[in-house]
This record gives structure tokens, sequence and C-alpha cells, in this order.
């Protein structure tokens, strides 16, 4: 029953502006194909009026480029001159920290614990020498 209530409720859609989830597939060797939601925001830029359209695969997040039709990973500021990030005194005010949070997300990171019996392993080869 699930199964044919899916069917009837869910449709393929080529407009980003209309779509609601994503299915990616990455590629091969990669994981496994996922469903994800697709969000829409007010755009960052002053002289943009599309909204921002994005998704978060694999700890990543996706952009819809909209001069290009497709999705990219997040662009990160590389092409400036050695000297410009030297001087650079970062975000200096509460608006622009957003605005990269928004744009680049949260800098966290995520520790796993390992699992007991790969820490006897590594104490085990540690003090036999081996």
């Amino acid at each position: 029953m699930l199964l044919l209530e899916c069917a009837y409720t869910v449709f393929f859609e080529n407009d980003p502006l209309r779509a609601e989830i994503v299915k990616v597939v990455p590629t091969s060797n990669n994981g496994f194909p996922e469903v994800v939601r697709l969000h829409h925001t007010k755009s960052t830029k002053a002289d943009d009026s599309n909204p921002d359209v994005w998704f978060i695969f694999q700890k990543s997040k996706y952009i819809y480029d909209w001069d290009k039709k497709i999705f990219h990973t997040i662009a990160f500021p590389i092409t400036k001159v050695y000297d410009e990030y030297l001087e650079s005194k970062g975000y200096t005010d509460d608006e622009s920290i957003l605005m990269a949070e928004k744009d680049f997300g949260k800098n966290e990171m995520i520790m796993r614990e390992q699992q007991l019996h790969f820490l006897y392993f590594k104490y085990f080869v540690w003090h036999s020498g081996v």
C-alpha cells in the first residue's frame, strides 16, 4: 500500500524552484544513492534575484548555478593574491559572519568513536613491538 501511495504523490520535476527533494547518485565506489531535501533560501548576493537552491550530500553543500543549470560544490575564494590573505582581518561584523555561515556552513568537526576491538588491536601492536 505504501509503494502505491508513493507512486501517486511523487513526480519528476525539472524546475529547481518547484522541486522539494533530489535523488543524488554519486560516482561509482563513492557511496550509495540517496534522496535528500532541497532547500530554497533568499540569495545572499544583492544583485541576484534568484533564490539559493541547495542540498547537503555526504557532508558537502551543493548549490544550484542558475547560469550553467547544474549543482556544484561551494567555490571557496582562492583567487586572491597571497598578501590579501595575510592582511585580511576576517569577518568584522555580525552580518558578514552570518552571511559567511549561510554560504559555507558551520565549521564543525565530527569525531566518531572507534570500536573497542580496534583500540585493543592498536594497544596490542604498540606494546608488542610488531
